[in-house]
């Protein structure tokens, strides 16, 4: 039996016509089989995405082994899903649900009040892993990229959140949250749970996960930024963290970096 998982959190860049025409090297067809390869051969046993429009969830969807949970986060053609991806050979789903990050809670709701560009939504999944009968909680978010007050509000409501849960199992909460360290997110959430990489023993990779650029230009390293996370509770001890900055024909398939996480599972429930 084991109790060790590998979990990513991966802001895969939503297929738009800023990248080019269909059929380009930078649309969505053109980068998903580089996307594939990544989670082929680092074979995540949870993945939390973030930016997949409803094409690429269904490619994301009928990836060999994989279930993928979560709701859109409007009612718009073009809007976006943060769905959690799971192998089936390993969990059982127990439950799942979307949640909007705005005062109201309500379906397609957008946090106009804290000055959000959109309707912002975490998505929540409970699994049961079918060998040891251990369960535990993902949650997968995206914040919003032009407010720091809809960044701290929503990071507020997923603290609550948090402690509604009161579960004594391993949590994660997996995301793009546009946002440093420095910020009253990051505070709010670090009272609630811990960053697995400022845990980690053996980070591999750089400090930064964006480079906030499109595909046709590479920046410096100093240039990028760290917005993606993978936080934790007390039941999830972190083996190593890393930062996949592969390339494939000398481009990024995404203007974000997968963040990794090997972890053991603290804590049994049968």
């Amino acid at each position: 039996m084991t109790d060790t998982l590998t979990i990513a959190t991966y802001n895969i860049r939503t297929d738009t016509h800023d990248d080019g025409p269909e059929g380009s090297r930078f649309r969505w067809a053109s980068r998903f089989p580089y996307i594939k390869q990544l989670i082929d051969t680092h074979n995540w046993d949870i993945i939390g995405i973030q930016e997949a429009r409803e094409n690429q969830l269904e490619d994301l969807a009928a990836l060999p082994g994989y279930q993928a949970v979560g709701q859109k986060r409007s009612s718009d053609e073009e809007a976006e899903y943060n769905p959690i991806l799971f192998k089936t050979d390993l969990f059982e789903l127990l439950e799942t649900q979307t949640y909007w990050l705005s005062p109201s809670g309500e379906v397609n709701s957008q946090a106009e009040e804290w000055d959000a560009a959109y309707p912002r939504i975490y998505t929540l999944a409970r699994l049961k892993m079918k060998e040891t009968g251990q369960t535990l909680t993902v949650l997968n978010t995206h914040f919003d990229h032009t407010s720091e007050k809809a960044r701290h509000k929503s990071s507020e409501l997923i603290a609550e959140k948090v402690k509604a849960l009161n579960r004594d199992e391993p949590l994660f909460l997996t995301g793009d949250f546009n946002g440093e360290r420095q910020e009253r997110f990051y505070d709010t959430l670090s009272h609630v749970m811990r960053d697995a990489e400022l845990e980690s023993p053996h980070q591999i990779g750089p400090d930064v996960t964006c480079t906030l650029v499109t595909f046709d230009y590479i920046p410096k390293w100093e240039d990028m930024v760290k917005i993606d996370y993978i936080f934790i509770n007390e039941h999830v001890e972190v083996i190593k963290t890393e930062t996949l900055t592969d390339k494939f024909n000398g481009y990024y398939p995404s203007d974000h970096f997968p963040v990794s996480l090997s972890c053991r599972l603290k804590q049994k429930n049968r």
